[in-house]
């Protein structure tokens, strides 16, 4: 006969109402649970049907807190117990950083398979206490970097269009979603709590309208973790519905994993996933590592592999947060400790006070010009306001190897209101800069720009020059970019102003209108100098075709050969040549006999090679003299092939697939970059005594130097050498989690196939035992041992057929 209900109320003053702030379970006195329900901040939840006796309502909040209240329900109905459930432990921003600081959100570009700067209008305040980031793709996941007050910047993964506040984690304030099922499902499922993320997924899982986005990738998560057969049929659904969501194709991959039939197709998902940025689950990064890790089992398949190195950098360094987070300056360069980095271009100003986030208007600076004593008066503008362009991603369009031409967006003319020239030159570990006539020459226009690449560290700002901005960005690539980033503003003053001081009158005047000419041309030359090397060349020419000084006007030619000096220098001084050293040192005398019998020496380089030729080919490259040489060789290609690791770049063409790329552009610790480079020194010494001097290749008639020939040994023996270091990779995780062996079935139990292959990836016992749902650890021994029992009996029978 029922009796009376359970009305159970939540409280936590740290979280705003509506809030979901735990879960609750009503259980009565033989442990039986009768409800469970999620736990809402001032919220009332009624639990119906109850008879009459003692209960107890456990409560689970999300700061791990644990709550047990004992309940009488009395006999004869009437009003229905109320039962508070108060989270008193929960401090608001306790010693947790506040003040001014900035927020800017990144895209991920499925084109170029990298993070693209967005627009600091897409970062906005949603209500008084979350902010939300905009994305075209409302399916995608996006980054939100941000910093303030005395904690460094970092990253963490966001949803496009979903509203996350700030939440304190010891002393760093970090991010998280807003109020929902998914925030709890994902706290509770990262803390490894599966009742108290049952309860809220199942809530969840009867709704009739369905659970939201985020809490919907949430009860995947949870329903892969529990081996819920729906996993497959929720997965699919949710590629469906979110085609841009890195977590929902990493599901279906992982359940695909667990169909016996349709394995193989988990490829194809895995790779999907990973052109998709990076998930919002943490734990999505050690799945996705582990599942590449089980695909790759006896395989070399280097899309695989390649995709699992770009990961790893970021599963080191994630923190332990249910989002994913980490630090770093770049979206691609994680860093495993924090460091202070720069405000990126496309930053937004934040102020944090108590937790409580506010996008201000950025403020408005003054001229970037220097003010000018005027009478013992200084003068500064009464009234301004700044006006901004950008980002544009500007496309280069290649004019020779080094040089090329910006075509630059019609927008960002008209904001300017003049035409726009822009020029770009590769010169050293140098990208030089150019865009000319960006302001009309009125004192009442200031402009401020940054210019930046994918691959560079960070945005360069550009130096006004005249009617020209000039920027020199570190940049090692062997070719030009595809495309570099602009952005910037210009200031417009009152017209109230006092104008500066005008320079004194350059006379140009003159009885030779050719060198007033001349002088003329050499100066655009510096202002807008559309290929350097064009450039170089004309004012070359300029000085040759100069005309002698004319009877009478000595002093005029004077004046206009001094502007056509000044021109010359400026230009040298903001292009300075790249010193090349070649690597032909000068011969010294040696020991040995010459003709007439005195110490051998050599008036050239070459001279000296076709004697060494010489005497290997003598001695048939064995022995002392090989020896020598071998030994000063190996040492070159060891200092060559390690300074070229460490720099991340080849300056010579060389034939590098994924992975080897990939190694290259990793991280290198000395002794790994050693041993690497003394495997293709042994390599490239090999083949240049095996190769070219056995079959008389080396070309020293024809201007092959030694150093030459050895460079191209290093190049052919890099490749393979990065291969078998990507290979040999000593990685493991720390943490290991559910998975399913794509492993090509044998005629043996697919359980305990799964069994050996995990303990053989380093699984423990009861690991192996969570992640097949197996009763324990001695299970676990046991289906091992009927693998080998099957292996070994397929065996015996393929033997005695063939008898």
């Amino acid at each position: 006969m029922t009796a009376g209900s359970i009305v159970v109320s939540g409280r936590d003053p740290s979280s705003a109402r509506g809030d979901v702030i735990g879960v609750f379970e009503v259980v009565d006195l033989q442990l039986r649970v009768v409800a469970a329900k999620p736990l809402v901040n001032g919220g009332r939840t009624r639990i119906g049907s109850l008879d009459a006796g003692g209960y107890f309502t456990r409560a689970t909040f999300l700061t791990n807190r644990r709550l047990s209240v004992p309940v009488e329900v009395p006999a004869g109905g009437g009003e229905p117990v109320a039962v508070v459930l108060e989270d008193s432990t929960a401090a608001a921003g306790l010693g947790t950083p506040s003040g001014d600081g900035w927020v800017a959100g990144w895209i991920f570009d499925r084109a170029a398979r990298s993070w693209t700067p967005a627009g600091a209008g897409s970062v906005r305040r949603r209500s008084g206490t979350t902010i939300v980031m905009t994305a075209d793709a409302p399916s995608a996941n996006v980054l939100l970097q941000w910093a303030v007050g005395p904690q460094p910047a970092m990253f963490t993964v966001v949803r496009a269009d979903a509203p996350v506040r700030v939440v304190s984690d010891a002393s760093l304030a970090v991010l998280d979603l807003a109020s929902g099922p998914a925030r709890a499902l994902f706290t509770f499922l990262h803390a490894g709590d599966l009742p108290a993320a049952g309860a809220l997924a199942m809530e969840a899982l009867s709704q009739s309208t369905g659970p939201d986005p985020a809490a919907a990738v949430a009860v995947g998560y949870y329903l892969l973790r529990r081996g819920d057969d729906r996993l497959g049929s929720w997965a699919a659904e949710l590629t469906r519905l979110q085609p841009g969501s890195f977590d929902a194709h990493l599901l279906y991959g992982l359940a695909l994993m667990r169909d016996k039939t349709r394995w193989p197709g988990s490829r194809g998902q895995r790779l999907t996933a990973t052109r998709l940025g990076l998930p919002m689950f943490s734990h999505g990064l050690r799945l996705l590592d582990d599942a590449l890790r089980l695909l790759l089992h006896g395989t070399t398949d280097e899309e695989l592999t390649a995709a699992r190195l770009h990961y790893v950098p970021y599963l080191r360094a994630c923190l332990n947060r249910p989002l994913t987070t980490f630090w770093g300056g770049r979206p691609s360069e994680p860093a495993l400790m924090p460091a202070r980095t720069p405000e990126p271009v496309q930053a937004r100003p934040l102020r944090l006070e108590g937790l409580t986030p506010t996008l201000p208007a950025a403020p408005t600076r003054k001229s970037t010009g220097k003010t000018k004593p005027l009478s013992k008066m200084t003068l500064v503008p009464e009234k301004h306001r700044r006006i901004t362009f950008g980002p544009y991603s500007v496309p280069l369009t290649p004019a020779t190897r080094t040089s090329a031409t910006l075509a630059l967006p019609a927008e960002l003319a008209e904001a300017l209101d003049t035409p726009l020239r822009g020029a770009a030159e590769r010169t050293g570990q140098e990208l030089m800069v150019i865009i000319g006539n960006v302001a009309s020459g009125a004192d009442d226009v200031d402009i401020e720009a940054s210019v930046w690449l994918e691959n560079a560290g960070q945005p360069v700002v550009m130096e006004r020059r005249g009617s020209a901005m000039l920027a020199a960005l570190p940049y090692s690539g062997s070719v030009l970019p595809a495309v570099l980033h602009l952005r910037g503003s210009y200031l417009i003053r009152s017209a109230t102003t006092v104008p500066r001081p005008e320079p004194a009158t350059v006379v140009t005047a003159s009885g030779s209108p050719q060198a007033a000419a001349l002088a003329r041309e050499a100066e655009r030359l510096v202002e807008v100098g559309l290929g350097w090397e064009d450039a170089q060349a004309r004012l070359t020419e300029i000085a040759q075709e100069w005309p002698p000084a004319a009877p009478g006007e000595a002093a005029t030619d004077r004046a206009l050969w001094r502007r056509f000096v000044a021109a010359r220098e400026e230009f040298q001084r903001r292009h300075r040549p790249a010193v090349v050293i070649e690597a032909k040192p000068r011969t010294r005398p040696r020991g040995g006999s010459s003709a007439d019998g005195g110490p051998a020496t050599f008036a050239t380089v070459r001279g000296a090679e076709l004697h060494l030729r010489d005497l290997l080919t003598e001695v048939e490259f064995r022995g002392p003299t090989w020896h020598v040489v071998s030994t000063a060789a190996s040492a070159y290609c060891v200092a060559t092939v390690v300074a070229w690791l460490r720099a991340g770049h080849v300056p010579r063409p060389c034939h590098l697939d994924r992975p080897a790329l990939a190694r290259l552009e990793g991280r290198w610790y000395p002794s790994h970059a050693r041993r690497v480079a003394e495997e293709v020194a042994k390599s490239a010494i090999a083949y240049f005594r095996d190769r070219r001097l056995a079959w008389g290749l080396w070309r020293v008639e024809a201007g092959t130097t030694l150093v030459t020939e050895l460079l191209d040994g290093c190049v052919l023996a890099l490749p393979p050498a990065l291969r078998s270091a990507a290979a040999r990779s000593q990685y493991q995780p720390t943490r290991r989690e559910e998975a399913w062996p794509a492993v090509e079935a044998d005629g043996t139990d697919p359980i305990s196939r799964s069994a050996a292959v995990l303990r053989g990836a380093g699984y423990t016992r009861a690991e192996v035992a969570e992640v097949l749902g197996l009763a324990g650890a001695a299970a676990v021994t046991r289906a091992v041992a009927r693998h080998r029992r099957q292996k070994e009996r397929s065996r015996s029978d393929g033997g005695a057929a063939d008898v």
